[in-house]
């Protein structure tokens, strides 16, 4: 569960969100110029917490090139040298060079669709899949 409330500033009324991360601890947003706004983005919470996709806010933040390196890392221990290989060069060549310094945050599904719709005009099918 959550709260919305408001509280004043000098541009007005404002709304703050709190609620409670899936580990427990409590965390807030505000700065909601509308208690409808407010109520949303609380909605939204609750929901991406039951169906188990709950990112925090600040972890959206983060460039995909810095989730990628320990994801990587954990490919490379758990793979064999070949295996490892095209993933790396995948990474390398195709997905760093278009999604690396985007934010997890401003990358929309049409974004994806459209990349990928373009790596098929130039490539295989089994490496479009590994991209």
């Amino acid at each position: 569960m959550g709260s919305v409330a408001s509280y004043s500033t000098t541009q007005g009324r404002r709304y703050r969100v709190r609620y409670r991360r899936p580990d427990g601890s409590q965390t807030d947003k505000r700065g909601f110029k509308t208690k409808r706004d407010a109520e949303q983005f609380l909605a939204s919470i609750q929901v991406s917490k039951a169906q188990g996709t709950f990112v925090a806010p600040s972890r959206s933040r983060v460039a995909v090139a810095e989730l990628a390196i320990p994801w990587l890392e954990s490919k490379h221990a758990s793979l064999k040298p070949s295996a490892y290989s095209p993933i790396e060069t995948a990474w390398r060549l195709r997905v760093n060079p278009r999604w690396g310094r985007i934010a997890i945050t401003d990358i929309a599904h049409s974004d994806v669709k459209a990349w990928v719709t373009e790596l098929n005009r130039g490539l295989g099918a089994s490496v479009v899949i590994r991209t």
